[in-house]
């Protein structure tokens, strides 16, 4: 499933050599039942995902950006499930709900291998000789048309169920898949505006369960349209692990050991018009951040009203960034949206809403002290960067105002 605005490309199949006679016996079915015991022996699971999305074109004819996001994305029981990193669970949401707007796809885990390898959808041409990275490969062109096919495509407005094709790509002597290419056909425009889909997947080894299965390392997304706009998504995967529900067994006849009684904590939402100076606890690095990460502040100092205490210093509070970008063209500039939504101390939780004021100091590569300001909404809290992001160290000091 694919949203998004972006332009045509021109993606040509690498030529190869066909397979002497004899070679080929059989050997299209000996991959498909390897790929499919792959799939049916994989087990639950989920990784980081980190995407790095470019766009030309959009919103004017001569813009250039990119932005960084990083979400977890787990295979369960057969379906792919998203969720911002540090989330309670996973969400039953689209993707596209989730995540900003822009060009998003899903299936590269689980749906186009399925559909290839597992079901009888395809159609073949091959194999090919050829060589993929260095390493010798037998590739195969391959074809699902649209009444067998689950590929949707989104343009934000509307949607298509459309046919696709491809190629992958096997290492010659372990028939184990190296590379999935997937090329929309017959995007109907109108009513869409995409009018080219192209997907690009490369497999690799990783351990999980205590066992080396295969997945996804990364992919990449690109997307066109006639209005002369493209975009596309650099993603990779990292971090992945065996997927388990978490659980908690109880025995009525035993008893748990006794433990010193919790100071029960008052839970409050903060009046609105206060003053919050925060301290960021970790730096943020342009060259790793992404919308999604978790954030952390503290509080530099006892926030009070009307002479009471609400929140004392040192208090903590909690949130995430929203957006990381970075404009190339026409004029370059940079922007982070963050959000703390959840401040807690000894014995306080409070629900934060507030947004960003004033920002506290120089940046270490700015110019001057306005190449870095605050830019706020009641929806929205940004710091700006005239020219390259840079990096916001430990320590650095923010005044939020809190909002009704």
């Amino acid at each position: 499933m694919l949203a998004g605005l972006l332009a045509a490309i021109v993606w040509s199949l690498f030529q190869g050599v066909p397979a002497q006679a004899g070679e080929q016996d059989g050997l299209l079915e000996r991959i498909r039942a390897r790929m499919r015991e792959t799939l049916e022996r994989m087990p639950d699971y989920t990784c980081v995902e980190t995407i790095e999305r470019w766009r030309q074109g959009y919103p004017c004819p001569q813009c250039r950006w990119w932005e960084r996001l990083r979400l977890e994305v787990a295979v369960i029981g057969g379906k792919e499930r998203f969720a911002w990193p540090g989330a309670a669970e996973f969400e039953n949401r689209d993707i596209a709900q989730i995540v900003p707007p822009g060009p998003i796809g899903t299936g590269d885990f689980w749906g186009f291998a399925t559909a290839i390898f597992a079901r009888n959808a395809a159609t073949f041409q091959g194999p090919f000789e050829d060589r993929l990275d260095g390493r010798a490969a037998w590739r195969y062109d391959y074809r699902v048309p649209r009444e067998l096919s689950g590929y949707e495509v989104r343009d934000g407005r509307n949607s298509a169920r459309v046919a696709y094709r491809g190629s992958f790509w096997v290492d010659r002597n372990s028939l184990e898949l190296l590379r999935l290419d997937v090329e929309a056909e017959g995007l109907p425009a109108p009513p869409l505006e995409v009018t080219a889909v192209h997907t690009a997947i490369r497999y690799g080894r990783t351990s999980i369960g205590g066992r080396l299965v295969l997945l996804p390392a990364a992919s990449e997304l690109t997307l066109g349209t006639g209005e002369g706009r493209t975009s596309q998504n650099r993603i990779s995967f990292s971090g992945c692990r065996q997927y388990a529900a978490q659980s908690q067994v109880r025995f009525e006849q035993e008893q748990p050991l006794s433990s010193p009684p919790q100071e029960r904590k008052v839970r409050r939402r903060l009046p609105p018009g206060l003053n919050l100076e925060l301290s960021l606890t970790k730096p943020l690095e342009p060259a790793s951040a992404a919308a999604g990460d978790l954030l952390e502040a503290l509080l530099v100092r006892d926030v009070r009203d009307r002479g009471e205490l609400l929140a004392p210093k040192g208090a903590r509070v909690t949130g995430r960034l929203l957006a990381v970008q970075q404009h190339l063209a026409p004029r370059a500039y940079g922007m982070v949206s963050l959000e703390f939504d959840r401040l807690e101390g000894p014995s306080l939780e409070a629900e934060f809403r507030a947004r960003l004021e004033l920002l506290g100091g120089i940046v270490a590569g700015a110019r001057r002290q306005t190449d870095v300001v605050a830019t706020s909404t009641e929806q929205e809290s940004a710091i700006l960067f005239n020219g390259r992001l840079l990096r916001l160290p430990r320590g650095f000091r923010m005044l939020w105002r809190t909002l009704p």
